[in-house]
């Protein structure tokens, strides 16, 4: 099955002089249906699914009674977020969360490059991204 990613850069640079530049990407994911009427069709696509829909329709069969182990919602969240996150730093940018302890701290921390929304839709295959990186002079 093929993969299609498609990044559209919708910001990249500083809006006004003096300002800090903000990168705003979307990256669109489709992957090749393999199988039924849809066989060779892209669609959208993205790791696990909608996490959400998933999450409740464990819980419910756990309640149910059966289903026992698989991942806890945090563990299905978080590796949604930690595939986004390799996604957009191998196809955009590098780029350090706030709460990342990657060894920076102080003004190294300040003005790398640093995570402010990472949304991911994954009934239309896509993660929105934003970066800020801090003004230096």
């Amino acid at each position: 099955m093929a993969t299609q990613y498609t990044v559209i850069c919708h910001r990249a640079g500083q809006p006004r002089a003096y300002a800090d530049s903000e990168y705003v990407y979307t990256l669109k994911i489709e992957q090749e249906v393999g199988y039924g009427d849809s066989k060779g069709q892209m669609k959208p696509w993205v790791y696990l699914g909608d996490v959400e829909a998933s999450i409740k329709k464990d819980e419910q069969l756990r309640k149910e009674g059966k289903m026992w182990g698989g991942q806890s919602p945090e563990q299905m969240r978080k590796a949604q977020r930690d595939w986004a996150i390799k996604l957009v730093k191998t196809l955009c940018m590098n780029f350090r969360e706030r709460s990342d302890d990657d060894g920076r701290t102080g003004m190294d921390a300040h003005f790398y490059p640093t995570l402010q929304l990472l949304q991911i839709d994954p009934a239309m295959g896509e993660i929105r991204v934003s970066i800020i990186d801090p003004f230096t002079d």
